[in-house]
């Protein structure tokens, strides 16, 4: 997106939504393709991560210390 703000001739600004997306990326990414993780608990990511856009406070369900 910054290479394409720089070519239109915009100033080039990383904004929250870029930010967001690159930091999520990754991990999402790696998600969608693990062939060991079941569709149920795919969906169950998704579905936690849209609430919390939402602005809806969720309990951990990491068993991590």
């Amino acid at each position: 997106m910054i290479a394409f703000q720089r070519l239109i001739g915009l100033e080039s600004v990383l904004n929250s939504a870029m930010f967001g997306y690159v930091m999520l990326y990754p991990y999402t990414d790696n998600l969608i393709d693990d062939p060991e993780l079941s569709r149920a608990k795919k969906d169950e990511f998704f579905i936690r991560g849209r609430k919390r856009l939402l602005g809806i406070m969720l309990e951990p369900v990491s068993t991590r210390a």
